[in-house]
């Protein structure tokens, strides 16, 4: 059996300015990993890379955005998480 190694240390990512720039880093280790939005959206204005776990832009609303992410290894093992940004 094959196990994601990556680590998100908490459900609510650090919040946000609205036109200001904004990076948050999910994944560390060794790739290569495939992130995906499986449900919600994120603030207008981020986006998420599939490749990195990373989750950058410039956000343009102030709100709270709820979404859910998932990762795949090489191998095709999968782990979920749910996960909120507020944005200021």
């Amino acid at each position: 059996m094959t196990t994601v190694k990556f680590y998100i240390t908490a459900s609510s990512l650090p919040a946000g300015i609205a036109g200001t720039s904004y990076s948050q880093q999910l994944a560390y280790g060794r790739p290569p990993y495939t992130w995906s939005i499986t449900g919600g959206s994120l603030p207008g204005g981020l986006t998420l890379d599939a490749g990195t776990g990373a989750i950058s832009g410039t956000p343009t609303t102030a709100g709270i955005s709820n979404f859910a992410l998932q990762v795949q290894d090489q191998n095709g093992a999968t782990a979920n998480g749910a996960f909120s940004v507020t944005v200021l």
